[in-house]
């Protein structure tokens, strides 16, 4: 699994799309920024256990059985 540590608020995320996503502002403004904790939550990212950071949880649930999937 890749993972993405930022060099600027040191959180690790499980891809290179959670860690875009953490990323705020406009880069031609100056505004550009990682979120805080906060922003990351109501942005409906999740932090597991491990402290690593993703976009959303993993659901297994979603995987049946090989002899479940319909085909």
């Amino acid at each position: 699994m890749a993972r993405s540590e930022c060099a600027a608020c040191r959180y690790v995320f499980s891809s290179l799309s959670s860690f875009d996503k953490h990323r705020t502002g406009s880069l031609s403004d100056k505004t550009r920024r990682c979120m805080t904790e906060e922003e990351m939550i109501k942005a409906e990212m999740v932090k597991n256990g491990k402290g690593i950071w993703a976009t959303g949880e993993f659901d297994a649930s979603v995987f049946g059985k090989k002899d479940e999937i319909e085909v």
